[in-house]
């Protein structure tokens, strides 16, 4: 691996994260703003009903780039943007 990082040093940049870090993880910001979501609405009766409610969710959120973008937002998340 390093030697295939050391002949791109002119292409990529790496950022080495510790092992848990969710406050430099995109995905963690979703997953709050997924289970906030959820949280507010009615609840599920089944997994089906859980799942489809996720998936509304996804969709929405898909034809709102901004709020997408708003991942990035945090100090420890810009090396994504």
């Amino acid at each position: 691996m390093r030697q295939w990082v050391d002949e791109r040093k002119d292409q990529i940049e790496l950022h080495y994260l510790p092992p848990y870090s969710p406050e430099a993880n995109p995905d963690e910001w979703l997953n709050r703003d997924l289970k906030t979501e959820l949280r507010l609405r009615p609840a599920a009766l089944d997994k089906t009903g859980l799942k489809r409610m996720a998936e509304d969710f996804m969709r929405q959120l898909s034809s709102t780039p901004r709020r997408v973008a708003r991942y990035f937002n945090s100090v420890s998340i810009r090396y994504a943007a």
